[in-house]
């Protein structure tokens, strides 16, 4: 399951790229440059996350599964502090943030620093999203997790980008990415309250 997540998102970036090549070279740069942006961005998601996995296992490991709330509290909350401060400092120097991958001429960075202005603050719920989805695979639930992202990829973001292209032209790539981003924070706060992820049963030794 670990494994076919890691196609979910790479297959649903590559059916992203086919639809932003329909709008022309320029908009395809941008969209490269502010690709590399955003993966420094998601850095502190990242490794947070992969810490709250951690401390979880270790602790219903231990039987304590009285930490899992506040280990999870804790998680979201350095995600908020060190995901954020990063979106605020790009916002604040947007165009010299995307003009570290792009030339300073051209369309390439307008649209480069357009597209941030719409999507950045959604990489705050990510962070969120990415330690609700932590815990349960802490305690060996991935099948959840799978499920959820492959429906706020594939069943909500790529839609909603292919579907109102026509309307809104290359926003609806741009406004796909917190939609999808935001229903995923919804499925998987669902899943962590009411989901049986907690139903684990561990081997014993």
């Amino acid at each position: 399951p670990m494994g076919l997540q890691m196609t979910v998102v790479s297959s649903s970036m590559i059916g992203m790229f086919a639809l932003v090549n329909r709008f022309g070279s320029q908009t395809a740069a941008a969209f490269g440059s502010i690709l590399q942006l955003w993966t420094y961005i998601q850095m502190p998601a990242f490794a947070v996350g992969t810490a709250v996995t951690a401390m979880v296992a270790q602790n219903v490991g231990a039987g304590r599964w009285d930490r899992v709330s506040r280990i999870a509290w804790a998680g979201m909350g350095f995600n908020l502090l060190l995901t954020g401060i990063p979106v605020v400092i790009v916002y604040a120097f947007n165009r010299a943030a995307v003009s570290l991958f792009l030339p300073p001429d051209g369309m390439a960075i307008d649209i480069a620093a357009h597209a941030n202005l719409v999507t950045l603050w959604s990489f705050i719920v990510f962070g969120v999203t990415f330690v609700l989805l932590s815990v349960p695979r802490a305690t060996g639930a991935v099948l959840g997790p799978l499920v959820i992202m492959t429906i706020s990829l594939w069943v909500i973001r790529f839609p909603f980008a292919w579907l109102l292209t026509d309307r809104l032209q290359v926003d609806a790539l741009w406004w796909s990415f917190p939609v999808g981003t935001v229903a995923m924070l919804l499925l998987a706060a669902a899943y962590y309250r009411f989901g049986d992820w907690k139903s684990v049963q561990l081997l014993r030794h």
